[in-house]
């Protein structure tokens, strides 16, 4: 059985993390994914908000989690590997709440933007819902 999968986090232009990871934590249109070895196929559009990474135990890092925002783009998950192409990922320790703030601002004329009805004003409400559900990871 794989025990770890080859990770990568890709912005345009830059590879953010490349590596062996335990498990991902990711947010897609369908949900949240918890991605671990030897997972099926699955190709899915990301939703803005939380993905977090698992890194496998070692006597330095003993199983860490990294946390990213991120948003746009998609995820491919293989039994071996999973790609996240993300047209932006910030680490969660330098997204403040102003930032959020200003996303979920965003994500509101996207919103309204819409035409009524539909699935893209429904998914255009999950995208504000989802990024609201942050706020309570930056209150410090």
């Amino acid at each position: 059985m794989i025990k770890t999968l080859d990770f990568e986090l890709i912005l345009p232009g830059e590879r953010l993390f490349s590596g062996s990871v335990a498990r991902v934590i990711v947010l897609g249109e369908d949900g949240e994914f918890t991605i671990l070895p030897g997972h099926s196929l699955l190709v899915s559009l990301l939703r803005p908000g939380l993905l977090s990474v698992e890194f496998i135990e070692t006597d330095k890092s003993e199983g860490m989690v990294h946390r990213f925002f991120v948003r746009g783009g998609f995820f491919e998950a293989r039994p071996d590997k999973v790609v996240i192409l993300a047209e932006q990922a910030v680490p969660l320790e330098y997204f403040s709440p102003s930032l959020l703030e200003e996303e979920i601002i965003r994500a509101e004329r996207e919103k309204e933007a819409t035409a009524d009805g539909g699935d893209d004003k429904s998914l255009a409400w999950r995208h504000v819902e989802d990024l609201k559900r942050l706020r309570p990871l930056l209150s410090h």
